[in-house]
């Protein structure tokens, strides 16, 4: 039986809403009239608990706003739980679609940026950078300013940077959310090749196909808290369901 390798117990994780001035009076008020002492704050997970064996790709669902991309930054130890348990048996990598996302620079400037950041040296970029763009489809574009990518285009180096890496655990925040259908599909037979030589995959995605079809198991959030966990089938219908597309 495979070892459990990620274990999250009551997982609890708050940020201010004054973080943000809803006005200039807000502002004002907050910083030369008043302070009440009581600052608040919402959960943005709430109750976490579940855990993960080695091998598995578990998809996490729910709607934007649900705690996702929270969960992914949890587990990632890139932010702290305010309560509750996290003990990690391997080492995770989190790749987001953003890392070192320059738009001033070309797009083969973001190659060397967004791999130098992930870990390469530079020996190893300059020998994988042309399969890079070929894999990207960009040759044409690599380099021009990113700024005038379109979004598909954005989509495909993003996912290519993001993708570069030999991982132990993956950690994905919806790479494969946007991009021309084409892409889409030789993008998901790159995850499942990347998978595979990984210890498993905690992905974040609004794609019910990948839930569905590739994941061994679903977590679906909604409003911070795990509705359901486990048959990826199970979890869908539950969602779609919520949302009143069954």
């Amino acid at each position: 039986m495979s070892e459990d390798i990620i274990m999250l117990n009551n997982v609890g994780v708050k940020f201010s809403t004054s973080a943000t001035a809803r006005s200039i009076a807000d502002l004002w008020n907050s910083l030369f009239i008043r302070n009440t002492g009581k600052e608040k704050f919402f959960w943005a997970l709430k109750n976490v608990s579940f855990t993960v064996k080695k091998g598995e790709i578990v998809s996490v669902i729910g709607k934007n706003g649900a705690g996702k991309s929270t969960l992914l930054r949890v587990v990632g130890q890139i932010l702290q739980p305010d309560e509750g348990s996290i003990e990690i048996k391997t080492k995770c990598n989190l790749l987001s679609s953003g890392i070192g996302q320059k738009p001033l620079l070309s797009g083969k400037e973001n190659i060397y940026l967004g791999c130098l950041l992930l870990g390469h040296s530079m020996k190893e970029i300059k020998e994988n950078f042309e399969s890079m763009v070929e894999f990207a489809e960009l040759k044409e574009h690599i380099n021009r300013p990113i700024r005038y990518y379109s979004s598909g285009m954005l989509s495909r180096l993003l996912f290519t940077i993001a993708t570069s890496i030999k991982p132990n655990f993956l950690l994905l925040d919806e790479l494969l959310s946007a991009g021309d259908i084409g892409f889409v599909d030789k993008a998901n037979k790159r995850m499942q090749e990347i998978i595979k030589k990984s210890d498993g995959c905690l992905i974040a995605t609004h794609d019910m196909n990948f839930a569905r079809n590739i994941s061994t198991r679903s977590l679906y959030l909604k409003d911070g808290q795990v509705r359901f966990f486990g048959n990826p089938n199970e979890a869908v219908d539950m969602y779609e369901k919520d949302l009143g597309l069954k």
